[in-house]
């Protein structure tokens, strides 16, 4: 396990297979969900800390384990207050299932939310096919598991310039990427990626397989 204290935040979206939210469960500290991702979560029989939101959406019957915090506030998501718990209990890392699939205007509301705190916590939001990061360190580098043609897209969020990379099929040396221009279904040709931007942050989605590469680093760390 990392050393850091990691944390595992599951939402209300598409869920994935329990193999992939079992490999993060044994990697992680601690385990929160909103109140309506209990409903998917649960079924595999996982351990769940705290059930946390407006509890609106919540089943009847809730994890006897867990720590229950009503969050009323309607100003902000269930992730977004979820969230904000997690960081105020010292969780450095934190993986997110279930942020994206079901409806569009909850997949984006997520991302923006993940932009919103990505200079307090490192957050990597996964499904069974991808893996996405919001950057801004000027220097990023994530491991590939081999296989065919991997892709990588990359977004500014909302503008990135970059100095050079490494392990792309289309270099992205002296590019500038914002909400107009982007670096979409760029090829992997390397087990590893190395990004070096000059100013600005960025979303990065890695079209893989999550379980994979923790198989590969035989750790917590997806970036």
């Amino acid at each position: 396990m990392s050393e850091k204290r990691s944390a595992l935040l599951v939402l209300n979206g598409a869920p994935c297979t329990k193999e992939l939210a079992s490999a993060i469960s044994s990697r992680v500290n601690f385990t929160a969900c909103t109140d309506g991702a209990v409903t998917w979560y649960a079924n595999y029989h996982l351990p769940v800390d705290l059930v946390a939101g407006d509890l609106d959406s919540a089943p009847y019957s809730l994890p006897e384990e867990a720590e229950i915090l009503p969050l009323a506030d309607q100003d902000f998501t269930d992730f977004e207050k979820t969230l904000k718990i997690l960081i105020q209990r010292k969780f450095r890392q934190i993986y997110i299932l279930g942020g994206i699939g079901g409806e569009y205007d909850h997949s984006l509301s997520n991302l923006i939310v993940m932009g919103r705190f990505a200079d307090q916590v490192s957050l990597v939001m996964i499904d069974d096919n991808q893996r996405i990061h919001i950057v801004s360190d000027k220097k990023f580098r994530f491991s590939i598991k081999p296989k065919a043609e991997p892709i990588v897209s990359i977004f500014g969020w909302p503008e990135v310039t970059f100095k050079e990379s490494s392990g792309l099929k289309y270099s992205l040396n002296g590019l500038t990427f914002d909400l107009q221009r982007s670096g979409s279904r760029n090829t992997v040709v390397s087990d590893s990626v190395i990004l070096e931007s000059l100013e600005g942050r960025y979303l990065i989605i890695v079209n893989d397989n999550p379980l994979d590469i923790l198989d590969l680093k035989n750790n917590t760390d997806l970036f």
